[in-house]
């Protein structure tokens, strides 16, 4: 038995571990199996149906952000030289899930339109 895990009414299982980003997509439903003691940042995010949107879970674990390379330059930066890579594992209509790295260094963010929730891996930074 694993772990820790979620499965589909059919029993396909998605085993999911610490550093696992697990998505469960809008309509999912399904079983939990916790074997021992987990801790969760999570994240609810209503939206419209989508046609042709996946309906089965996404785990991914962090780990796979290592092979993401900053090498964008932020634009308006005000002090330093940051550089920004990303990795995208989710996106479907409103909801994308995805990793983030920054080199150090200063930037002002664009004005978005939307609410963002993040949980911090590792590093630390100062947000005015």
């Amino acid at each position: 038995m694993f772990r820790r895990c979620v499965s589909d009414p059919n029993g396909t299982r998605y085993p999911f571990g610490p550093g696992d980003v697990v998505v469960l997509p809008k309509g999912w439903y399904g079983r939990w199996d916790i074997s021992q003691k987990i801790h969760k940042v999570w994240v609810v995010h209503e939206h419209p149906d989508l046609m042709g949107a996946s309906t089965t879970p996404v785990v991914q674990h962090v780990s796979q952000l290592a092979s993401v390379h900053p090498s964008e330059p932020r634009p308006n930066t005000t002090w330093g030289s940051p550089t920004t890579a990303s990795s995208m594992h989710y996106d479907v209509g409103p909801t994308a899930v995805g990793y983030w790295t920054c080199t150090p260094g200063g930037f002002v963010s664009n004005p978005k339109a939307n609410t963002e929730a993040f949980f911090v891996l590792e590093g630390s930074f100062f947000l005015t």
